[in-house]
């Protein structure tokens, strides 16, 4: 939830020490600040959590100190994996020092209030480094796929793809190259410039061309995961594309594009609050009425317990399934790894929707707003886009890992076949063998 308010100077200088609004314009001054709720408004709750919360960022600090001590210290650890795994604690660090610090400081200064700016950052920092884990943990995962395959290469195969539509002419080759080096140019130059005049420009350090120079960025680096590797294949007259390659371009351009998504609903959503506070008479908060939900206190009440129930069920059933798999290592094989993936997306996406429901039905509001709606919509099509994805890879790997296993069956019964009609063929020869001497 957001607010725009007039705020006097003692009262900035408290909550954010904004310098700029001291400068002799604070009847004009507008600064956007977050509410941020759930916070505990009681003496009582405010050192529980903040022992709580304290006790968590120390547990994390000490045990990953501990990690990456432990692995510095013994020169046995100085492998890759563990080279990774000492990053991932670093990155952890990172982003729990980006939210805990903050949560204590709130609890402690009795405030519930975060700057605009304030909570970009923490948004972007923890977004990144979210985003380190996520590719740290995919190199993990393919170095560890290429240390099994390394060790059992006699049984080791490469899966590759062959892309369709490259040109298969030299003048096709020629003309396609030139095309996408000028695409692939035009945009580096184009958005360089872009970035350029806003940089030197003192009038364009504005929100909006903060997020335009973003997306040039942006739409650099997407870019560049696609075009070079076209130029490098039309140069070497080759179709391949490694399955590793091809993974990680896909999801690179996804991330680009997730990225970009995220901006244009920012600045879209920027742009609405400048007009809205350019002319608050006419301002306008578009709101949605949820239809169906119950209108009398008995339907209301079975309807939470109905909620609730399946909720709980869905939370402790995948919890227990993800216990399950970690605890066995009979289940550490890649099957059971992409299907505790797909509990905690759905336990991810339930809690998209659920926690809602049961918030409108306890306070018998039906109205949710614009930015609620957008936000709780993309977050369930994400959670639902990634798990078709892990659908299709799980089905991908279960046919190639029983590809092997058929393959054998099937030769056996060509080579039966081949035999069998070899066999028929010969008694067929000899039978007409032996018309021929009766004839004689």
């Amino acid at each position: 939830m957001h607010t725009s308010v007039e705020m006097n100077k003692d009262l900035v200088e408290e909550a954010f020490g904004d310098q700029s609004m001291a400068d002799g314009n604070l009847a004009n001054s507008t600064t956007i600040i977050f509410v941020l709720m759930g916070l505990p408004n009681t003496l009582q709750l405010r050192y529980m959590s903040f022992v709580a919360f304290l006790s968590i960022y120390l547990m994390t600090l000490v045990g990953n100190l501990a990690i990456l001590i432990a692995i510095v210290s013994d020169a046995r650890l100085h492998t890759p994996m563990y080279f990774f795994l000492s990053n991932l604690s670093l990155v952890e660090l990172c982003y729990t020092t980006v939210t805990l610090p903050n949560i204590l400081n709130n609890i402690v200064r009795q405030s519930d209030l975060i700057s605009f700016q304030a909570c970009i950052c923490q948004v972007y920092l923890f977004t990144f480094c979210a985003t380190v884990e996520c590719v740290l943990l995919a190199i993990m995962a393919y170095d560890s796929d290429q240390s099994m395959a390394d060790s059992n290469s006699a049984n080791s195969t490469t899966i590759i793809f062959v892309l369709m539509g490259l040109p298969n002419t030299l003048q096709l080759r020629c003309m396609s190259f030139v095309a996408f080096l000028s695409i692939y140019l035009m945009t580096l130059v184009g958005n360089l410039a872009i970035l350029i005049a806003i940089v030197s420009d003192d009038h364009l350090h504005t929100p909006m061309y903060f997020f335009l120079s973003n997306l040039s960025l942006l739409e650099m680096c997407y870019t560049t995961v696609t075009l070079p590797n076209i130029l490098n294949n039309i140069v070497r007259q080759s179709n391949l594309i490694s399955f590793q390659a091809c993974i990680c371009q896909v999801y690179l351009f996804t991330l680009c594009a997730t990225v970009e998504c995220v901006l244009l609903a920012i600045m879209a959503y920027d742009s609405d609050l400048s007009m809205a506070d350019s002319n608050p008479a006419n301002s306008t908060t578009f709101i949605f009425v949820l239809m169906g939900l119950p209108n009398t206190l008995q339907l209301r009440c079975m309807s939470f317990v109905a909620f609730l129930s399946i909720y709980l069920m869905t939370i402790v059933g995948n919890s227990a399934f993800l216990l399950a798999i970690v605890s066995d290592p009979r289940l550490h094989t890649p099957m059971y790894f992409f299907l505790a993936n797909l509990s905690v997306l759905e336990m991810c996406y339930t809690t998209v929707t659920l926690p809602n429901i049961l918030n409108n039905i306890v306070r018998q509001s039906n109205l949710i707003s614009f930015q609620a709606c957008i936000c709780q919509v993309y977050l369930f099509t994400l959670c639902a886009t990634v798990e078709c994805i892990l659908l299709a890879i799980m089905a991908y790997d279960r046919n190639a890992g029983h590809t092997y296993e058929i393959s054998i069956p099937i030769r056996i019964l060509s080579v039966m076949l081949i035999l069998n009609m070899n066999a028929a063929t010969q008694t067929q020869d000899d039978h007409n063998s032996t018309k021929l001497k009766d004839g004689l």
